[in-house]
């Protein structure tokens, strides 16, 4: 991924197209390929600031995998947390084509934590959103749960 954001990186467009065919294999065989999926996007911000962020964070997750390996913070074991998640507002949405006027995108926000189902909130309307909505979740923090909040 690396080499392919630094390649585009340097495309004399901002946001160059990419096209992909990735392989489908038998699960029970990986040398069998069932099949073939041909992806093409455009990318919708600018390729060197994604490059430049992936490096970013690529040099954060190797620092907290270092730091994960040393096991959990003790003051973070014992009995289950409960985490809540408060999504209070959406703004500056861009359209995804131009042609779509801003007051016709609903705008929603997805996430699931580790053992939990996935939580959707209600879906908006226009490019800034309140939601205003949350959830909470009773969570077991443990080195499979902080490996999944740092990756």
């Amino acid at each position: 991924l690396r080499a392919l954001l630094q390649q585009f990186s340097k495309s004399s467009r901002a946001n160059p197209a990419l096209s992909v065919v990735a392989a489908l294999q038998d699960p029970r065989d990986p040398d069998v390929v069932v099949g073939r999926v041909r992806l093409k996007l455009r990318m919708r911000y600018d390729i060197a600031d994604l490059a430049e962020e992936f490096e970013r964070r690529s040099a954060t997750v190797g620092m907290d995998s270092r730091r994960l390996r040393q096991g959990v913070d003790p003051k973070l074991e014992g009995p289950p947390r409960v985490l809540s998640v408060l999504i209070h507002r959406l703004e500056g949405l861009q359209p995804l084509v131009a042609s779509q006027p801003p007051e016709a995108m609903r705008p929603y926000v997805c996430y699931q934590l580790p053992g939990h189902p996935p939580v959707f909130t209600r879906a908006g309307s226009g490019t800034s959103v309140a939601l205003n909505e949350g959830s909470s979740a009773r969570i077991e923090v443990d080195e499979a749960f902080c490996h999944w909040v740092e990756s």
